[in-house]
């Protein structure tokens, strides 16, 4: 029977590609996204259009989810926003919101599908983090690495409540990644920082994702796994 995947941020570049990697394997997807959907046509692939500034809209796809499904088995949080903006100047309207997103309605999906993990005896919860919380961040990015850095607290939190009933979370700390929100930045200097010099692809952090939630991944659980060229 396939298993049944939902992918937040599923129209990034990166969340694409997870997309992909979980379709290939035979599971049943349901894409969010906020703006623009997928250009792809799949049976197994259901797109929800979910603005993650509203609580009211997270509920809504879960219940678009859970009138089709009776368990959720894979759960990737992959949405998420950035303010690029020098952290003195950025306002507290932007910081709300980018908590909102990345962190809040994050948690209370979570809330919603753990007990769902529980009771099937079996899940799997990946959150999406970034290589900037070992920094503590950029001066452009100092909110979005400190609410990534609380998504880690609580998918570590809810991997220790959920080992006993075979529900393992981990977090994933994606480093510079070659995706469309940098493709216009001269990244020359950045990659030299990086130890393998070059960019990541959307395709290894969905790889690793995929291999989590695989048997593979059985005894995995409660870590923070930095994908990142060696950072």
């Amino acid at each position: 029977m396939a298993k049944v995947a939902i992918i937040t941020g599923g129209s990034s570049d990166i969340g694409v590609a997870i997309v992909k990697k979980f379709i290939e394997e035979g599971n049943k997807v349901y894409s969010q996204y906020n703006t623009n959907p997928i250009n792809l046509e799949n049976p197994n692939l259901f797109q929800i259009k979910s603005d993650f500034l509203k609580f009211e809209e997270v509920d809504s796809l879960v219940e678009y989810v859970l009138k089709k499904e009776l368990v959720v088995d894979y759960l990737v949080n992959a949405a998420g926003i950035i303010e690029e903006q020098n952290f003195l100047v950025c306002s507290s309207e932007k910081i709300e919101n980018l908590f909102q997103v990345n962190l809040f309605s994050h948690i209370y999906l979570m809330q919603k599908i753990f007990p769902l993990m529980l009771e099937n005896k079996f899940g799997r919860i990946i959150s999406l983090s970034s290589i900037g919380v070992k920094y503590s961040g950029s001066i452009n990015s100092t909110y979005y690495s400190a609410s990534k850095s609380a998504l880690e607290s609580v998918t570590r939190s809810y991997a220790k409540f959920g080992a006993e009933s075979n529900v393992l979370c981990n977090n994933i700390r994606v480093g510079v990644v070659d995706t469309k929100i940098h493709r216009n930045k001269d990244l020359s200097a950045r990659t030299q920082l990086i130890p393998v010099k070059r960019l990541g692809r959307p395709e290894e952090i969905a790889g690793f994702v995929l291999y989590l939630c695989s048997e593979k991944g059985d005894f995995v659980t409660g870590q923070d796994i930095a994908i990142s060229g060696g950072e």
